[in-house]
């Protein structure tokens, strides 16, 4: 049998086979590794991981900062030029406050500089320590990743990842999908027409997680390793507003003691803390949602105004001083 006429086929199917892939993964460039690159047809990215794809912007893309967003997914919907001048967005979904100096530092060696200012969503759910174990094993080194040996080249060779260019180009082509992110890292979520079935869905759910909350005894000094490591920064630091049918559930479900002392930690640690995770009009409105616990990318901007100063009857301003006056309302609110 005469090999060369076997393999040299063979050889020349595979390298066609490869520059394929790894031509329409460089062109669609799912996981942002040449941020700069922006196409009409890489406008509808699905986000096979947030936070890769947010370390992989920050690392491999050319823009400077001045200020830094973070968070979990509850902040993601927010444009960071909305709210900083020259801020990058490094909310992503799984973030929970042990990983706020990871990444804030990681800024910081990109940039060579602090933030000025540092825009910090915090919600009631990172507080439960069972769901913080559970995600921490399945944590992955996304930093470790983007910064390794060759990384972004060989992810141009991925099969998994060309599934994913795929469908990104087939979401640019047909404008099917109402939550993605374009090439200038904002994250758009659509409003929902069917949004108060998906929330009774929810709630049934939550019930469920919150038999096993168990309030994380690490949170308040992870908060505070944040305010040390940049200690000259500015903070500006407000509570994601879940939709209110979810807020009175985990009331209902005897978590009032835990969401006060969540309120009363974050405050401790800031000073002034923007609360809009309440009873009130913006939560009470369901058409300002995606789904239970994520506003639309259209109503993060009225949540902008309020961290801007816009006066508004849902951001309740906390302080020290009037902490313990508030708690009063809410708990009233809360109808307790």
């Amino acid at each position: 049998m005469d090999y060369k006429k076997f393999w040299r086929p063979c050889l020349v199917i595979v390298l066609i086979f490869a520059s394929v892939l790894g031509l329409v993964n460089w062109y669609m460039d799912p996981l942002w590794c040449w941020p700069e690159r922006s196409h009409s047809w890489n406008q509808a990215q699905e986000y096979p991981s947030e936070q890769q794809e947010k370390t992989n912007r920050l690392y491999f893309g050319s823009a400077k900062y001045d200020s830094l967003i973070l968070g979990s997914s509850g902040v993601t919907a927010i444009n960071a030029e909305d709210i900083v001048p020259n801020g990058y967005n490094y909310a992503a979904a799984g973030v929970f406050p042990r990983d706020y100096v990871m990444y804030a530092n990681f800024f910081r060696e990109i940039m060579g500089k602090d933030p000025d200012i540092i825009v910090l969503g915090v919600e009631f759910s990172e507080t439960d320590r069972t769901e913080r174990d559970k995600n921490a094993k399945q944590k992955e080194d996304y930093i470790g990743n983007t910064t390794s040996f060759l990384y972004r080249e060989r992810e141009l060779f991925s099969i998994s990842l060309f599934e994913i260019s795929r469908k990104n180009f087939r979401h640019a082509r047909l404008q099917d999908i109402d939550y993605k992110y374009d090439r200038q890292g904002h994250h758009i979520l659509l409003p929902q027409s069917d949004i108060v079935q998906r929330i009774e869905k929810f709630q049934k759910s939550e019930i469920d997680q919150l038999t096993a909350y168990q309030y994380d005894e690490d949170y308040k000094r992870e908060l505070q390793n944040l305010r040390d490591a940049f200690p000259y920064a500015r903070f500006v630091v407000f509570t994601v507003p879940n939709s209110a049918p979810v807020y009175q559930t985990m009331i209902d479900e005897g978590k009032w003691n835990d969401y006060e002392r969540w309120l009363t930690d974050v405050v401790e640690v800031f000073g002034t803390v923007h609360h809009m995770m309440w009873n009130n009009s913006f939560t009470e409105d369901v058409t300002n949602y995606r789904d239970p616990v994520h506003f639309s990318t259209s109503a993060g901007k009225n949540l902008v105004d309020a961290l801007k100063g816009m006066e508004t009857d849902f951001d309740m301003v906390l302080t020290p001083e009037n902490l313990q006056e508030n708690l009063h309302f809410l708990r009233g609110n809360a109808g307790l």
